[in-house]
């Protein structure tokens, strides 16, 4: 993917996978993952610096069954796995709204639906010594256009430089992705 005015492109310096789960990152930023799911997890280094304070992930996911991508923010080779996870979530299905709110949670949530799911997740400060937020928004089930929008907040002042992917709640089948990642020009 191109870059696009006021946008960035970051090549991560290095992506790993777990288990039977593969990861890639092109000369061009463009990282691709297959198989992860609740055991098989991807981890992606060196995309959060002080170059830029906020952060544009463009991800496109297929997934066998439905489930719930999470996110956990890294800092020197190692996940913030603690319960230090708020999402507060809304969903527009038809003409069905519901909002839901999760604490103490390990991870940040995106949705994961069995069709195609598009998100721009947009991750405001986390190489900042300070608490980290992230904004998801998902388009998901392309025949019915349902819309999923995450608001995360991780409350530790820490400065993280990057970021692990894995399936959770329920369990999601094997999840396939592209995705880039961009620095918001201050």
């Amino acid at each position: 993917m191109a870059e696009i005015a006021g946008l960035k492109l970051i090549v991560p310096t290095s992506v790993s996978a777990t288990g039977t789960a593969t990861a890639s990152v092109s000369a061009t930023g463009k990282v691709t993952i297959t198989g992860i799911n609740s055991t098989n997890t991807i981890s992606v280094e060196g995309v959060w610096s002080s170059t830029y304070d906020n952060y544009l992930i463009v991800f496109r996911s297929t997934v066998g069954t439905a489930g719930v991508v999470a996110m956990r923010l890294r800092a020197s080779g190692s996940d913030a796995s603690g319960s230090n996870y708020t999402t507060q979530s809304l969903d527009a299905s038809g003409a069905t709204v519901a909002g839901a709110r999760s604490t103490s949670q390990t991870y940040f949530r995106w949705n994961a639906n069995t069709n195609h799911t598009g998100h721009h997740v947009y991750v405001y400060g986390p190489n900042l010594a300070q608490p980290t937020a992230v904004r998801n928004v998902s388009v998901t089930d392309i025949s019915s256009a349902r819309i999923i929008d995450y608001a995360n907040t991780h409350s530790l002042s820490t400065a993280y430089t990057g970021f692990t992917l894995y399936g959770v709640d329920p369990a999601p089948g094997v999840i396939d992705a592209k995705f880039c990642v961009y620095g918001l020009s201050q």
